[in-house]
């Protein structure tokens, strides 16, 4: 695919620049990465639990969670080589895949499905990659999924990153996959994320 190509270059280019760090990731600081994990584990993740982490990145949510001694089933997938690579080596007992999710195949299905920034690199197809991504996430989990991202109401917007309008993506949850979800935009202001129920 085109798009897998145009990420990939993106976060090459970030590897290069940055090695492993938060930044890599196109997170601005370690700081801000937590408080995401922190939100996308109130959904529901503990002990137990079976996650797959999609654009997992350097399996950085894992850490966070043995750090806080939830332990879990955890499966991260990421597209770019080099950031697998480098989750494998800081995770060797964690499963990483290096593909993209759309072609997972649905048997092995996992509690819930996360997405941290996932699509965030313009492409000119993000909406539509995301829409699939969406039905994927939701076809893999047995409770739900959380799905997050920069927002279309962020003050600042690099032109290559592809900020998303919230509204847009409640909409096409609630009309195509379920109406339990839960919205949030109030722990920073360029970020939401929304928790979508079985």
């Amino acid at each position: 695919m085109e798009e897998d190509q145009i990420i990939k270059k993106f976060y090459h280019n970030l590897i290069e620049k940055y090695g492993d760090s938060p930044r890599s990731l196109d997170h601005r600081s370690k700081d801000g990465q937590k408080i995401r994990f922190d939100i996308i584990t109130q959904i529901g993740i503990k002990n137990n639990c079976s996650i797959l982490d999609v654009g997992c990145g350097f399996g950085d949510y894992f850490n966070y969670l043995k750090n806080r001694g939830i332990n879990v089933e955890y499966c991260g997938i990421d597209l770019t080589d080099k950031i697998v690579e480098t989750a494998r080596r800081k995770n060797p007992d964690a499963c990483i895949i290096h593909d993209n999710i759309l072609n997972m195949s649905e048997d092995k299905k996992f509690d819930y499905v996360v997405s941290l920034g996932f699509n965030g690199v313009k492409t000119g197809n993000n909406w539509e990659t995301l829409i699939k991504v969406l039905d994927k996430m939701w076809n893999l989990s047995k409770k739900g999924i959380v799905y997050n991202a920069v927002s279309t109401f962020a003050t600042i917007q690099d032109e290559l990153i592809y900020f998303v309008p919230p509204a847009k993506v409640i909409d096409y949850i609630m009309n195509n996959l379920t109406y339990k979800i839960v919205f949030r935009h109030d722990y920073m202001p360029h970020d939401f994320t929304i928790y979508a129920y079985k």
